[in-house]
This record gives C-alpha cells, sequence and structure tokens, in this order.
C-alpha cells in the first residue's frame, strides 16, 4: 500500500502549527483579562504543538512531488482528526467541569461549523468562546479551499470544479491553478468578515461581541454568547446583518470568484442561487402566515421579522436563534426542520443536502413521470440550461439514498439511550447537517449534553460527516480504500 508516511508526519506537523497559531488570539486575551487559568489552558498547548511541528516539519523530508489520491483523503482525514483532538485540550485544561469527550466534542463542533455544545456556553470565559468562534472561522475557511480547491485536484483537474464530492454539479474553469482559487477563497472570505465586524461594531458597539458575530456569521455557525440569544440586542439591525452575512455565505464562493473575474453571465444563469433566494422567500412567508394566524400574539410585521431570521438561521445551518421557536406552532417547526435538511448552495460554507442536489434529484423524479407516461421518450435532465451527465445522477441519486440511510440508522442509535424519538431525530439532522439547533430537548441552545459518552463520539462522527460529505469521509472506512487497485493508483495531483 503506497501511503505517504512522510506526507502524513509533515501534515500532521503543519496541522499542529497552523492550530497553535491560531490560539493565539485566544491566548493574549486570556492574558489581557488575567485569566490565569485559561492562559495556561492555552500556553501549554501552543508551546507543545509548535515545538512538535516544528520537529515534524525540518526533521521529516520532504515526499516527491506527487500526492496518490488515497494519501490526498487520508490527509484531509488526518486534519481534521488532529484538529479536533488538539482543539480539544484548551476545554479540557480551562475547564473544570470539562471531561475529554466533552471537549473533543466541542472541539469538533468548532471545526464542523455546528452550534452544538454540551457546555452551557454563556457561562465559558471569554477567552473560550472566542477559541470556538475562531474554530468556526478556520472550518468554514478550511472547508472552502478543501471543496474547490482540492478536491477537484483528486478527481477532475486543476480547472475544474465538480460534484457530489465537492458539493456542486457544474464544471466551470475559474482560474488557471489551485493556488490562484486558494488565494481567491481566502480573500473574499476575510473580505466578508472584516465586513461584518465593522457593521456589526456599529450596531452594538461592543467589539468582542462585534468579533464574535462577525466569525459565526460569515462561518455559517452559531455561538451563544448571551442565554437570550440574537434577542440580547433587541436590533432589528443586528438581527438583519447576522441574516444577510450568512446568506452571503451560503451562496457558493466560484460564483464571487465569478464576478471578481467579470463573468456575468456565470452568475446570471446559476439556477441554485434563484432556487435559494426562491425557497427563503417563499418559506418566510409560510412561517409568516402560521405565526400570524396562530394564537402567538403577533402581527404580521413581527411575525415576518422572526420568520425570516430563523428560516435564514436553519437553511444556512447557522444556528442563531431569536427566541425559543420550538414553542411556535408544529407547521412552522415542520417547515424549519425542512430548512435543516436541504441546506444552502453547493461549494459554500453551509452543510446538509444542500440546494443543487435538491433540483438534480427534482428533475429526475419528474423524468420518471415521463418515462411512465412515453416509455420511449429519450429526455436529457437538465438543471437550468446545463445538461447533467448519467455519472452526476448517479452519484447524486446514492447520495440522496445514502444521506437517508445514514440518518434513519443514526436515529436508531441514538434512540437506544430512551431517548424521545424527536430529540433522537433532531440530533441526528442538527449534527449531519452542521446547524446544530435543533428541536426537542436540544432546543435553541443546541445542548447536546444529554447524551452517553459514546453516543457524543457518534455524534462528533456525524458533524465530520455532515462537514466534508459523507462520500469523502466513508470513502475512507472501505477495505477497497486500503487495497488500491493499478487504476487508482495512476491517479495524482501534483503538489
Amino acid at each position: 500500500m503506497n501511503i505517504s508516511r512522510r506526507r502524513i508526519i509533515r501534515t500532521t506537523g503543519y496541522t499542529f502549527i497552523g492550530v497553535a497559531l491560531f490560539m493565539v488570539p485566544s491566548l493574549l486575551y486570556a492574558f489581557f483579562t488575567d485569566d490565569l487559568v485559561c492562559v495556561r489552558a492555552f500556553a501549554i498547548p501552543v508551546s507543545i504543538m509548535l515545538l512538535l511541528g516544528l520537529i515534524m516539519r525540518f526533521a521529516v523530508k520532504p515526499p516527491n512531488g506527487h500526492i496518490w489520491i488515497r494519501d490526498g483523503y487520508l490527509n484531509i482525514f488526518i486534519i481534521m482528526f488532529i484538529s479536533a483532538i488538539a482543539g480539544a485540550v484548551p476545554y479540557f485544561l480551562g475547564i473544570p467541569e470539562c471531561g475529554p469527550i466533552d471537549a473533543i466534542f466541542e472541539s469538533t463542533a468548532g471545526l464542523s461549523t455546528t452550534s452544538a455544545s454540551v457546555l452551557y456556553e454563556p457561562s465559558l470565559p471569554y477567552s473560550m468562546m472566542l477559541w470556538k468562534a475562531i474554530e468556526h472561522w478556520i472550518g468554514g475557511l478550511c472547508v472552502l479551499i478543501f471543496i474547490i480547491s482540492l478536491l477537484p485536484q483528486f478527481g477532475l483537474g486543476d480547472q475544474q470544479i465538480s460534484t457530489v464530492e465537492s458539493h456542486g454539479t457544474y464544471i466551470n474553469k475559474i482560474a488557471p491553478k489551485s493556488s490562484l482559487i486558494t488565494k481567491y477563497i481566502i480573500g473574499i472570505y476575510t473580505g466578508f468578515t472584516v465586513i461584518a465586524f465593522v457593521y456589526f461594531m456599529i450596531c452594538c458597539d461592543a467589539p468582542f461581541d462585534a468579533v464574535m458575530l462577525a466569525l459565526a456569521s460569515t462561518s455559517t455557525s452559531g455561538v451563544l454568547i448571551h442565554p437570550e440569544g440574537i434577542s440580547y440586542y433587541d436590533s432589528f439591525l443586528v438581527e438583519t446583518g447576522v441574516s444577510i452575512f450568512t446568506i452571503l455565505s451560503s451562496i457558493s464562493f466560484v460564483l464571487y470568484i465569478h464576478i471578481i473575474k467579470k463573468h456575468y453571465s456565470e452568475v446570471k444563469r446559476n439556477i441554485e442561487i434563484r432556487a435559494f433566494i426562491g425557497i427563503i422567500v417563499v418559506s418566510t412567508f409560510i412561517i409568516a402566515l402560521i405565526l400570524f394566524f396562530s394564537n402567538t400574539g403577533k402581527n404580521f410585521v413581527t411575525s415576518l421579522r422572526d420568520s425570516f431570521f430563523q428560516t435564514a438561521s436553519f437553511i444556512t445551518t447557522s444556528g442563531f436563534a431569536l427566541e425559543d421557536y420550538t414553542a411556535w406552532p408544529s407547521a412552522a417547526c415542520f417547515v424549519l426542520m425542512l430548512m435543516m435538511l436541504i441546506g444552502g448552495c453547493s461549494a459554500s460554507t453551509t452543510g446538509a443536502f444542500k440546494v443543487i442536489r435538491l433540483l438534480i434529484v427534482e428533475k429526475l423524479i419528474e423524468r420518471g413521470f415521463l418515462k411512465h407516461m412515453h416509455p420511449r421518450a429519450v429526455r436529457a435532465v437538465k438543471v437550468g440550461n446545463s445538461t447533467i451527465s448519467a455519472d452526476t445522477a448517479s452519484s447524486v441519486t446514492s447520495f440522496a439514498i445514502l444521506y437517508l440511510a445514514v440518518i434513519i440508522i443514526s436515529t436508531v442509535i441514538l434512540s437506544l439511550q430512551n431517548i424521545d424519538l424527536e430529540t433522537s431525530f433532531s440530533a441526528v439532522i442538527g449534527t449531519i447537517s452542521n446547524d446544530g439547533i435543533s428541536f426537542g430537548q436540544i432546543g435553541m441552545g443546541g445542548d447536546y449534553s444529554m447524551f452517553h459518552p459514546l453516543l457524543k463520539i457518534y455524534l462528533c462522527f456525524l458533524m465530520i460527516v455532515g462537514r466534508l460529505g459523507l462520500m469523502t469521509m466513508l470513502l475512507i472506512f472501505l477495505p477497497s480504500f486500503w487495497k488500491p487497485n493499478k487504476k487508482s493508483r495512476h491517479h495524482v495531483v501534483k503538489a
């Protein structure tokens, strides 16, 4: 088996160095606020990881200039695994009631941009809350680079963006090199974050809150800073800002690159973004009408305001909460559950099923009805003006079946703890969609503390699967992955 050990060691070293450097802001915050416990909690892992990372970086010679496909997938898994374990150390050292498994859960939720917790977030030291928000931001950035820049190299080359594994289905040339695509992604993502920080700073005039809201909004993740949620600010501007920035990050970043390169025709004919906005608009009005005509005591404007915020929160898988939506009529909760399952656009920071897959499944169903009526008819599956290949249609169908199967099996597994079905099902949807907040006992706080430690580990697995993709992660657990054939060994990527 041609697994490059040197590449794995160097990847681990770079991961240690990266995680350590991203811990520095939290370490400095703890130092300047005289929180000695948190200073120790961050200083120890930062020192050890920097030392180990530098040793692995300089003591091991770099491998040859090619990356086998299996090496690529394995390195991605290792990066996520090491980052989750390393990121858990501050929680374990800095929070007395936090055990190893709870610390790993918190770290995994952070890196997977899932608004889930086994701790009561508003009670955490600010440096710990800042670290989780930074983990959210890192997770959002890394998954964008992984989806848009790296995965296409393993499958279809430097100039192509593709499909089921990378959460997209259209192929477009957007840059001559993957390194240039990465620069675009970092620039756009950082730009959104800076703009969001300035906006929230103006709205709430609280630097720490502005930083937290900016990091959480652009990474489409929610950190519960205050027990009241976003309603703490009692500000329409804050609510609108959170919704707008999460929606912007839920749109394919490939489209932003097209805009920068003045490929406006690509944006105009993109049906996914039109469907995404349409789903938000329709769902917002449906929930608003349900709230208005129910006994919630809301006028239509207030119903529309609350509906838009919560709809945007669920479909972007950001996990923000304006109020206790679990007390809303069941019809409204059902629509929110659907939004959580659908998720945002391909090549974005969101999780869940993705709008583009939903469109393809809808077209496949439509063609199925046509074939029943006209058995000899030949009709291509088209999304907008783009014809979907048979391979892509088959892959999306396989993904949909696997996605549903994982949800059902996982619900059964969680129900072994004898927790009510609503909570078990909600926990599965909340983690695999990377939303975090859900229904049942989990509620708007995204509280997963009621689960057994072994089930918390399983939920961590679901969060990683939801973040990196079912096909990408489950591939590593297949026996064929460790027994490559000659054909797969010749698929290489230039480093």
